[in-house]
């Protein structure tokens, strides 16, 4: 799923947090001189492109207002994070 994000003018690196069954928060890094704002738009659209295309027309995709960086319990970075088990 991140990887149709590539390209995409002002980023530096995307996090994807599933924060419901049917719903995805993205953080963020821009480059100077990009307005997250403008960054999102091209994201958000990509996003939602690949989703669509998935058949998952549902999905609510939300700018989180967090840097992207929250590192497994193995200490890597990780892209996607999905709802916790249970």
């Amino acid at each position: 799923i991140t990887a149709d994000l590539e390209g995409v003018p002002g980023l530096v690196r995307a996090q994807l947090v599933q924060t419901a069954p049917d719903a995805l928060a993205v953080r963020l890094a821009c480059t100077d001189g990009h307005t997250d704002s403008d960054v999102w738009a091209a994201v958000s659209d990509r996003l939602r492109s690949f989703l669509d295309a998935q058949g998952l027309h549902g999905v609510a995709l939300e700018p989180e207002d967090r840097p992207p960086g929250d590192l497994g319990s193995s200490g890597k970075f990780h892209q996607v994070i999905g709802l916790p088990a249970g």
